[in-house]
């Protein structure tokens, strides 16, 4: 590699010195061999320098495009649960919903999402009695995935709004609430 850059500063020298005055000359064919040669070395060693790819670049992106995809599975899941109108399966929705509870923690961390504004405290009675009707809370779940996987904030590149941000923090951590009450729900009827 030394001695390619050695090289190369000989021609930028040799190039100098002949626009200083000296009257043009051919160009040497060995000259350009050895420009080629040095110019194909510094992009082999740039080439060399670059990571293999982007998911070894950042596990933190690959982990995110993971939960990112695997809430929506898990939320297709629970709404094929609730296709069969006669049953529920208790067991299969306190799994998928421990699942989208751990996705969206960790989204919710990966993502480095503003805090929602503190609103007022929902009554526990209230969410005690849409929780046992299992079916409505994991509508509404589904809804809540729904819009937050749509947000332009996550689904379109280059897309940067503070209302969007809060937008999204604020759906995540309806979802992690949500899909913990739906959980604890779902283990008392098992």
């Amino acid at each position: 590699m030394r001695v390619a850059a050695v090289l190369f500063a000989l021609t930028l020298f040799a190039g100098a010195a002949q626009a200083q005055g000296s009257p043009p000359r051919r160009e040497d064919p060995l000259q350009r061999k050895l420009q080629s040669v040095v110019q194909l070395e510094m992009l082999e060693a740039s080439m060399t320098r670059r990571p293999a790819s982007s998911t070894s670049r950042n596990p933190t992106l690959a982990q995110v495009r993971e939960d990112f995809w695997r809430i929506q599975l898990a939320n297709d899941d629970l709404n094929t649960s609730l296709s069969n109108p006669n049953a529920i399966d208790s067991r299969l929705i306190t799994k998928t919903a421990s699942e989208i509870r751990t996705r969206a923690k960790r989204l919710k961390e990966n993502l480095a999402l503003p805090d929602p504004p503190k609103g007022p405290e929902k009554d526990s009675a209230q969410a005690a009695a849409a929780v046992d009707d299992l079916r409505s809370s994991i509508a509404a779940l589904s809804k809540l995935i729904d819009s937050f996987v749509s947000n332009p904030m996550l689904s379109q590149r280059h897309v940067v709004d503070a209302t969007l941000s809060l937008k999204a923090s604020r759906d995540l951590e309806d979802i992690i609430g949500l899909s913990g009450e739906i959980k604890k729900s779902a283990a008392k009827r098992e």
